[in-house]
């Protein structure tokens, strides 16, 4: 029960005991009058004792409120109740809770007594007490600065709204903007507890004013306010050398921090406008002892001048000049070239075509250049090397002295009749050739390139002449040639000069010794087939012959041979013999005749001399030769075979099917195979087909037109067909197309067993029938005869309606809500097109159904599923089949009804409470924004809002997926705290674990730390910041810190405090 409670409670027991009290036992008692007991005793409550205790609240302890809170104690009452009193006998109501204690709310001193009541009446009032009231600072203090910044050294006076003389000013120090423990300030600082503080420390200061009534409650200050003092480091000179070349210089550097405006830079102690005043000169050429003071930007504090670091500029050398001894020349000879300067010089460096040659020397002269291309030097001075100027470039040909030609000859080895061709190397630098025999210049030779023919045996060389300064090439190696005898011209003799074809003769043939191989020739064409020695010792055909002698050298051939001439007498020619009988071939009881062309005489295999061979009857082979009057035999005849034949074996008879069939029937009669036939009734087929009853025979004759004697005897037998049947239905031959009638065929008289066959190719004694068409049967009897056809029956299926197409006027997969506008319902029109009425699945009748999942009361109702529709005539009362399915599928819209944007960081926006999902999507204002994820970061004022995604994946929706949006959540406003400035860096004070965002987005940021000296203790540059950034330092000592973030043109430095 807090306070309040307790003195309203005292107050209401106080009304009730001034009315009265009603007791047990009917009595009444009033205020301050006593009442007697029920024993009629009188009983007088005790005199209490009254303790001042303490303040429980002073006066304007909370913002605006006068009253203080004082307690004071009653003791004495017992278990009676305590009435408290002022001096004015004003009642203040009953004890609190515990009886002896009193929560007094005063403005003012007061003076207060208590009684004791036991219900029936008053004690006597207790001792008085005096209450002092007690109030803290009634006005809550500001603190005003006569600057936020200074530099080291100077001071910054700090002053409160609050300047009661009487109260106690405690002024505190800490190092982050919210401390846990601030420290109290040193009480030597100028203006400790009093109202104005002036201090030489930076700070984050806070100031607490303590009344000497209430020192329990001091009224804070109701800001922070930060004093800094800004001190530079000395700066340091960096140079990229101390003793560097006058025409070079050098680079210098000093230290480039934050807080840096511009630099002020000094040559031998006078400050220097033209160096500049930046933190890095690129050119200075000059001799001396520089230095430099670094200028704060925000205030213009100086540093310390830098320590002096001295520089020497050496003097380079002058252009050097070159000499060349000639500007054109033989490459093999070269030239000299020679350098001069003025200055004393160490060295130089050569260069040909730009480029450094060190295989040139470094010395001033070169005694034999061979090289074409532009020459220049550069002298080098002897203390730092520093280089002179190029010289001009001397431009120098060195004319080509042609390669050491080759000679290239055809042979080194050659008949002497023939020759060789010489060549050597030819190109467009060479005006003319010089040609050496045996060491000796040979005019006769020419002075082109090439010999067409050389006859000679010796050596041979070749010099080269170039065409601009005639420079000689060096003289070729050697070429050693040698020029080889040819044998004479052969004779050839032969053993005759005509013979028959079929006999041989030899050649021989006589020539020069050194010829050691022969090349006959036939008909003025080399034939190698001959051999190459100087005899063929058998030759059979009519022939000019030749031979050419060969040497063993290089195989030179002697002059070819007169010809020989040779006449092969031609054989007669091969006879051929004709037979009586074609292909020589008879029957069995058949002879022929064998007879060979004319010639003069005649030998046959067998023995025969004459012509012809007659009466021939057993098979055999039989060939012959002829001998004309020369004596030539000619070659054997070809052979002919005589073939006597047997007669073919007497033929069988098979047949198709049984020999006993119904009228109407066939059976096909086949004779065993052969070439030709003879059937009794004159058909000359291997198979015949027979109708009726009759007895017949076969023969054949085979490929040698041999005939067989006759088959055996076979006998065929026809049998009648049964009588036409009749046809009978079960019902209306006109019927819907997707129903049936029966029909049933008539039997067999007499019981005979009956088979049936349908046009339809049914064989059941009756048919079902489905569809308009035209039906008779046949009935088939034991024997397997068929009757007619039965006349016709026609039957009527009457047409059922088409299936309906059934169409979507919209989309079949779909979310229950338009995503654009959660309040629009989305739905869908099934679309039926008949020329007939049409059912739908659902049982509706009619050409259109509509579907939407939201039902009246705004619940989601599931619809997916197949819907399908028929169609019916209601003339015929057919019905079609039902329509192709449309499949319905509907997703319901996640409800975000519950859910909301809240703050996850200082520009980090969170959904919460949001339906499961996907996917987010994010609006600022009415403009749709690119993030998906639940977390995203503003990086502009104004209204927020987010609906979640839910994905569902479904085969028939685009890509296979459907989205289905929920409702926007109420707009969160965003605006940024003015002390962020659009970068908010947390916690602050810290353990060295920070976190940073920035209300924009940001490519390649820079983060830069530095302590209060300036010194860099942390660089980083980020590929981009679009969300939050850890930094750690908590490797890093505690203290404070600046830190600096810098991209593009935002650049922002803010203090950060590590304190663990």
């Amino acid at each position: 029960m807090n306070n309040l409670t307790q003195r309203t409670l005292l107050v209401i027991l106080f009304v009730i005991a001034s009315l009265g009290v009603v007791w047990a036992n009917g009595s009444t008692s009033e205020g301050n009058t006593s009442t007697t007991n029920t024993s009629g005793k009188s009983a007088i409550p005790a005199r209490p004792v009254v303790e001042y205790v303490g303040v429980e609240r002073c006066g304007y302890q909370s913002i605006g409120d006068p009253v203080s809170v004082a307690i004071v104690r009653a003791t004495g009452c017992g278990s009676s109740q305590t009435h408290w009193y002022d001096s004015n006998n004003n009642d203040l109501g009953l004890d609190s809770p515990g009886r002896d204690l009193k929560f007094l709310e005063i403005t003012a001193n007061i003076t207060v007594y208590a009684k004791c009541y036991d219900g029936l009446g008053f004690g006597d009032p207790s001792n008085s007490v005096n209450v002092q009231y007690q109030a803290a600072p009634s006005t809550i203090p500001t603190i005003t600065l006569d600057k936020s910044i200074a530099c080291d050294g100077d001071k910054i006076t700090l002053k409160s709204s609050v300047t009661n003389p009487n109260y106690e000013y405690r002024w505190q120090r800490a190092a982050g903007y919210e401390p846990s423990s601030p420290n109290i300030i040193d009480h030597s600082t100028e203006g400790f507890g009093t109202p104005t503080l002036k201090t030489t420390v930076s700070g984050y200061y806070y100031l607490s004013v303590v009344s000497p009534d209430c020192p329990q409650a001091p009224a804070y200050a109701s800001g922070v306010v930060f004093a800094e003092f800004f001190s530079l480091p000395k700066p340091v000179i960096t140079a990229t050398a101390t003793t560097f070349c006058e025409d070079k210089g050098v680079t210098l550097k000093t230290d480039s921090i934050q807080f840096i405006k511009n630099y002020q830079w000094y040559l031998n102690g006078v400050r220097q406008a033209d160096m500049g005043t930046i933190s890095q000169i690129e050119k200075f050429k000059k001799t001396g002892s520089v230095q430099v003071v670094s200028v704060e930007a925000r205030i213009g504090c100086l540093s310390p001048i830098s320590d002096p670091v001295a520089l020497q500029a050496i003097t380079v050398p002058t252009k050097p000049v070159i000499t060349a001894s000639a500007l054109d020349f033989c490459v093999d000879k070269g030239i000299s070239l020679k350098a001069d300067s003025v200055q004393v010089t160490k060295s130089y460096d050569w260069y040909l075509n730009g480029v450094k040659q060190a295989s040139l020397g470094t010395i001033s002269h070169i005694d034999k250049f061979y090289q074409s291309g532009s020459v220049q030097v550069i002298a080098i001075e002897g203390i730092l090397s520093c280089p002179s100027p190029i010289s001009d470039a001397v431009s120098l040909k060195a004319v080509p002295v042609p390669a050491k030609p080759v000679i290239t000859a055809s042979a080194l080895d050659f008949c002497e009749d023939k020759g060789i061709s010489l060549k050597t190397d030819s190109s467009s630098i060479i005006k003319n050739y010089q040609w050496f025999l045996n060491g000796v210049k040979n005019d006769n030779l020419g002075s082109i390139s090439h010999i067409d023919k050389f006859y000679q045996t010796g050596l041979v060389q070749v010099i080269a002449v170039e065409g601009v300064l005639n420079c000689l090439s060096p003289i070729s190696e050697a070429v050693s040639l040698k020029a080889v005898t040819v044998p004479t011209k052969p004779v050839i003799s032969a053993s005759a000069l005509e013979f028959c074809e079929d006999k041989a003769i030899s050649l021989n043939a006589s020539s020069s010794a050194i010829a050691t191989s022969f090349q006959w020739y036939i008909n003025g064409t080399k034939q190698d087939s001959l051999g190459t020695t100087n005899t063929v010792k058998s030759f059979n055909k009519t022939a000019s012959i030749q031979i050419i002698g060969v040497e063993s050298v290089l195989g030179c051939l002697s002059p070819i041979s007169d010809a020989v001439n040779l006449t092969a007498l031609a054989l007669p020619a091969k006879p051929v013999i004709t037979s009586s009988r074609a292909n020589s071939t008879i029957c069995a009881d058949d002879i022929v005749m064998l007879t060979s062309t004319s010639g003069f005489s005649y030998t046959w295999n067998t023995g025969a001399t004459t012509r012809s061979i007659d009466n021939i009857k057993t098979s055999g082979k039989y060939a012959l030769k002829v001998t004309d009057e020369k004596g030539c035999i000619s070659k054997a005849s070809d052979t002919t075979t005589v073939i006597v034949n047997p007669l073919p074996a007497k033929p069988a008879i098979t047949a198709s099917g049984v020999l006993a069939f119904c009228d109407g029937g066939t059976v096909t009669l086949t004779s065993t195979p052969n070439v030709k036939y003879v059937w009794s009734n004159n058909e000359t087929t291997q198979a015949i087909t027979i109708k009726t009853s009759q007895d017949l025979t076969v023969a054949v004759i085979d490929a040698n037109n041999c005939k067989s004697s006759s088959s055996d005897l076979v006998k065929v037998t026809v049998y009648a067909l049964p009588a036409k049947p009749t046809v009978t239905s079960s019902s209306s031959l006109s019927f819907c197309a997707d129903k049936s009638v029966i029909i049933t065929s008539s039997d067999l008289p007499n019981g005979e067993v009956t088979k049936y066959l349908w046009s339809s190719n049914d064989i059941t004694k009756s048919i079902t029938v489905k569809t308009t068409g035209t039906f008779s049967v046949k009935v088939i009897d034991p024997r397997g005869c068929v009757s007619p056809s039965s006349d016709l029956v026609s039957t009527v299926a009457l047409p059922v309606p088409d299936a309906p197409t059934i169409a979507a006027d919209g989309l079949t997969t779909f979310c229950s809500r338009d995503n654009a506008d959660y309040s629009k319902i989305n739905s869908v029109n099934l679309l039926a097109t008949s020329t007939f009425e049409v059912t739908w699945s659902t049982g509706l009748v009619g050409k259109t159904l509509n579907l939407t999942s939201i039902n009246s009361q705004g619940t989601f109702v599931d619809i997916s599923r197949e819907y399908t529709a028929t169609a019916k005539n209601t003339t015929t009362g057919c019905i079609s089949a039902k329509s192709a399915p449309i499949n319905i599928i509907v997703r319901n819209n996640p409800d975000a009804s519950a859910a909301s944007i809240e703050k996850d960081g200082t520009y980090t926006l969170k959904a919460v409470n949001f339906p499961s999902g996907n996917e987010y999507e994010w609006k600022y204002g009415s403009e749709v924004l690119a993030f998906k994820e639940g977390v995203i970061k503003a990086n502009r004022y104004g209204d927020y809002s987010a609906r979640v995604k839910t994905v569902f994946v479904i085969a028939s929706a685009p890509g296979g997926q459907l989205g289905c949006f929920s409702n926007f959540s109420k707009a969160f406003a965003f605006s940024e705290e003015a002390i962020f400035k659009g970068l908010s860096i947390y916690p602050n004070p810290s353990n060295g674990l920070l976190t940073i965002e920035t209300l924009a987005d940001y490519d390649n940021p820079q983060i830069l730390i530095y302590d209060l000296l300036g010194r860099q203790i942390y660089a980083s540059t980020l590929p981009t910041i679009k969300g939050k950034v850890i930094i750690d330092l908590r490797n890093n000592n505690e203290g404070e810190y600046m830190l600096r973030f810098k991209a593009g043109d935002f650049d922002l430095t803010k203090r950060i405090i590590v304190n663990r």
